[in-house]
Parts: C-alpha cells; structure tokens; sequence
C-alpha cells in the first residue's frame, strides 16, 4: 500500500479539496506546488503516484517532513524534489499555488509562473480570502492588499488561454484554471 494515503486521507479530512487536485493528479505526469511549509499537496501527489513532483516552498523546508516524504517517494519509486523557491520552476502540468491569500500578490505568481504550466493550476482558498486577504497579509503602507478574486481576475483578463474550469465553493474554496491550449473542455 501506498505509504502517504494514510496521511493524505488525514489531511483530507481537514481539507476535502484535496480529493479535487487528487483527481486533476492523476491525469499529469508532473506535478508541482508552491507552498509556505504546507505539504498536502506532496502527499496528494504521492497517493496519485506522480512520477514527478516538485515542492517549491516559500518558507524554510521543514527537513524532518521533507525526509519522511522523500522516504514515502522511494519506497513508491517516484521522483519528488522538495526545495525553496527560487523564483523559477520547471515545465509542469499542474501547479497547486498555496502561497499568501492576497490578490496582488497572486496576480504576480500566476502572471509570473503560469507559461511552465502545460494544463492546470489549482487555487485554494478562493471563497475564504476571494474579497478580504487573510489578516496574515501585511504590505507597505501605500498598497491596500485586496482579495483572491481580483487577483485572479486581473491575470484572467491579460491570459486568454487561461480560464476558470471549476469553482467549488464549499469550506474554504478551491478554483481551478486550465490552459485551453492543451486541455480539450
């Protein structure tokens, strides 16, 4: 048996969108996800059995999760690579963003990372922060923050070949983006 299902059907349990990028996983050969020492995408990606997986976390890597998920990745014979970002990724199919819940903020990443993704891009927290970004949120003084939805909007409008697929508006929300030019809807 997969060693990560156990902690994904835990983290699930907390968070039932994951059962959604588990299920857009399976379709992709790569996968990748830009986090803040967040590692439910790691174990969603493990339990699909990805043969690539990138973590590119905003924040110090936590080297005791990262261990255990490297572990759970060779005894499944997959590749994952859990690493700080660095400002660049590779050519992905799918990219889970859980970063700041901030709109400007968001509108930067997807604009900035959205050309390395061949199909997807899943966003959650979109019905939690869609109007007001988290109160985590602190920017200068002269930049109001704004709400996940704006942000998503503004990079909507500038992207053609990017639109919503899905929105599921139950706890805190997940919206999925897909790239028109290499998904058939």
């Amino acid at each position: 048996m997969n060693p990560s299902y156990k902690l994904f059907q835990s983290q699930a349990q907390e968070n039932p969108q994951l059962f959604t990028l588990l299920r857009l996983a399976v379709g992709c050969e790569h996968v990748s996800a830009l986090t803040m020492n967040s590692y439910e995408s790691a174990s969603t990606f493990l339990t699909a059995q990805i043969n690539n997986i990138n973590i590119y976390n905003l924040s110090e890597v936590d080297t005791e999760i990262k261990n255990t998920l490297e572990n759970y990745a060779k005894e499944i014979g997959v590749k994952i690579k859990i690493e700080p970002n660095k400002g660049e990724i590779e050519t992905t199919d799918l990219l889970y963003v859980n970063t700041p819940a901030e709109g400007n903020y968001r509108a930067m990443e997807l604009g900035k990372y959205a050309k390395k993704v061949r199909k997807y891009i899943v966003l959650p927290n979109t019905v939690q922060n869609a109007h007001k970004p988290s109160d985590a949120i602190k920017l200068s003084d002269e930049i109001k923050p704004i709400g996940l939805v704006f942000g998503i909007n503004h990079f909507l409008q500038s992207h053609d070949n990017w639109f919503i697929l899905e929105h599921d508006d139950f706890g805190a929300g997940v919206t999925i983006l897909v790239n028109k030019d290499n998904v058939k809807c």
